[in-house]
């Protein structure tokens, strides 16, 4: 009689592949998307009328969950047909084997957008929403545009002349996109301080 120890493997991760909140937006033309498990994914622009060409852009081709990519040198109030396609990675073995079909691997969206006109003024879509801690607070709000964002915070303070405002911190956004949820860290407990509006917040 012989004694040992085995260990077994792990099961293989037979998911489908699932993409959800494909959001398009269109000065600049950019796409996010998110996957349930890391994937390499492409997007591709096209007239209505015309061929699918190369893919224009690849978001990450090793492997990600949340995807963001971006095309230019669009005409200005034109539509235009995409194509965003992602295929999981790490997963070549598991067709191989017949573990997992092409389609379960592979997800394709299809849509079309139309780009906005020129020189479109910047502005909120909605208000911005806060969420409050004992030590800071959490600042949501949405553009028209995709651009970067930089949110200046600080004490209201009494002055001489009554409240006064001086924004002594700032926080701002990793990624350009057109939806922010940016972070203002370092806060007290009790202390009042302004919501970001308009004035006190430089975009670009």
């Amino acid at each position: 009689m012989e004694d040992g120890l085995f260990r077994t493997r792990l099961a293989p991760d037979l998911r489908a592949a699932v993409g959800t909140n494909l959001d398009v937006q269109t000065t600049p033309t950019a796409a996010t998307w998110f996957t349930n498990r890391p994937a390499d994914t492409r997007f591709a622009v096209a007239l209505p009328d015309e061929e699918f060409g190369e893919d224009v852009a690849v978001f990450d081709g090793r492997g990600a969950l949340v995807h963001l990519g971006s095309v230019a040198d669009l005409e200005p109030a034109t539509e235009y047909k995409f194509r965003v396609t992602s295929r999981l990675v790490g997963v070549d073995d598991l067709t191989a084997q017949g573990l997992m079909s092409e389609e379960d691997v592979i997800i394709v969206k299809l849509g079309t957008f139309r780009t906005k006109k020129e020189n479109v003024p910047l502005r909120f879509l909605g208000p911005p929403s806060r969420v409050i801690s004992p030590e800071g607070a959490i600042i949501n709000f949405r553009l028209n545009p995709v651009v970067g964002a930089l949110v200046d915070y600080g004490l209201v303070r009494e002055g001489p002349d009554g409240e006064e405002i001086i924004y002594d911190w700032n926080a701002s956004s990793a990624d350009v996109l057109n939806a922010h949820s940016l972070t203002l860290a370092g806060l007290r407990c009790f202390e009042h301080l302004p919501l970001p509006h308009q004035g006190g917040l430089a975009l670009g």
